[in-house]
């Protein structure tokens, strides 16, 4: 059996954080407050995984300059041998409208010990995307984004345009640092199939999603500079035009997981001036 390793289980917390991202609302979106439940697809030969259950909620707001983000998440690995780890995430991020600035916090605990605390800002210099990021935490840390680089949101917009217009299939790759770990820059590769009708009725919830056009969308994420031919992470979801996801499959080194959206609440725009 293979050693278990926390930070493999943590990037799916950084997989998830980036979908959220992804799904972010940013004008043509909706701010919202969602609940997923968390379950094993697959565990692959020699991982020692027997079972992941778990939750996650996200919830996006509109800051009038920007957008804010707060995640959190608690997953129960276990195992064929060994006792099971309780892993448990939190996020904060701010990114400013015009996609210039952007702050993130991320926290990961493994049975009640943090194990991983990341934090800094960053900012794009100009509208070619070039700008720096500063970790502050766990050490100063400075990374330099090339030009053509988005922020999470901007990434959102680049997503959602391109399921709304045009032809699909359709794919698109674009540089995104998203913050989530000390690697922070990746290269992610976006493919949109076509528009659906979604049946998805969500329960108690007056099914607000039921005949929304949605689109199947596969992300895949490499490291920069690497020279893997095959993505760290890959990651399958149901889009909805108001920038809610549903039935995320992250499938990673060792296992394979799927969040099912189980309760959504829409929220009101602020009176911003």
């Amino acid at each position: 059996m293979k050693r278990f390793r926390p930070r493999l289980i943590h990037l799916l917390f950084s997989g998830i954080l980036s979908v959220a991202a992804t799904t972010a609302p940013a004008g043509e979106f909706s701010a919202h407050r969602a609940l997923y439940n968390l379950s094993l697809v697959q565990a692959r030969s020699g991982s020692g995984i027997s079972g992941v259950t778990g939750k996650m909620a996200v919830e996006w707001n509109n800051s009038c300059t920007g957008w804010a983000f707060q995640y959190r998440s608690v997953i129960d690995v276990s195992f064929d041998e060994g006792a099971p780890v309780r892993l448990v995430s939190n996020a904060a991020s701010w990114e400013s409208r015009d996609g210039r600035d952007y702050r993130f916090d991320v926290r990961h605990k493994t049975n009640g010990k943090e194990m991983e605390h990341i934090e800094g800002v960053a900012k794009l210099a100009d509208a070619t995307g070039a700008g720096r990021t500063l970790f502050t935490h766990p050490k100063p840390l400075k990374i330099d984004l090339p030009a053509g680089t988005l922020f999470p949101v901007a990434h959102s917009l680049a997503i959602m345009r391109a399921a709304k217009n045009g032809k699909t299939p359709k794919f698109v790759s674009r540089t995104v640092f998203d913050g989530m770990d000390l690697k922070g820059l990746y290269q992610v590769n976006a493919v949109i199939a076509a528009a659906k009708r979604s049946q998805t009725a969500i329960p108690d919830n007056n099914d607000v999603m039921k005949g929304m056009p949605s689109w199947s969308v596969s992300l895949a994420y490499f490291t920069m500079n690497s020279d893997k031919s095959v993505p760290d992470h890959e990651i399958k979801m149901r889009l909805f035009a108001n920038g809610v996801a549903d039935d995320l499959i992250m499938d990673f080194e060792e296992f394979v997981v799927r969040a099912r959206l189980n309760q959504i609440e829409l929220l009101a725009d602020p009176a911003c001036r």
